[in-house]
């Protein structure tokens, strides 16, 4: 069991990582040249969704490893860590601001042609 807890405790380390990268990019999201609004407001929700589920693999992670303890103390410990840091990191991707397809048109964005 303390075999199965320090890998799920590196595994957790490794996505909250992943997690605080793709979450950089949502949190300075920038249109890209020539790309249309629509396709980039989609582009920036789904970075926060793969943002999101990473920092939920860290949460689980973090969970279980700690409840795998199997009385050992800094198992939990680091298994308590990792679940919290996965939860801030949610916290953090939750409250990012997308702007919508209607801000970055009225941002001289594009114009809306041959967008449905």
């Amino acid at each position: 069991m303390e075999l199965t807890a320090t890998i799920l405790i590196a595994v957790g380390a490794v996505a909250i990582l992943a997690a605080g990268i793709v979450g950089q990019r949502v949190d300075h999201f920038r249109p890209r040249h020539r790309e249309d609004a629509a396709a980039a407001v989609a582009r920036a929700r789904q970075l926060q969704r793969v943002a999101m589920a990473l920092a939920a693999i860290t949460v689980v992670c973090g969970a279980t490893a700690a409840a795998l303890n199997n009385g050992n103390t800094t198992t939990w410990v680091c298994g308590a860590v990792v679940l919290v840091a996965g939860a801030v990191q949610c916290y953090f991707i939750a409250r990012v601001s997308i702007p919508d397809v209607q801000h970055l048109r009225d941002r001289g964005f594009d114009s809306g042609k041959g967008t449905p």
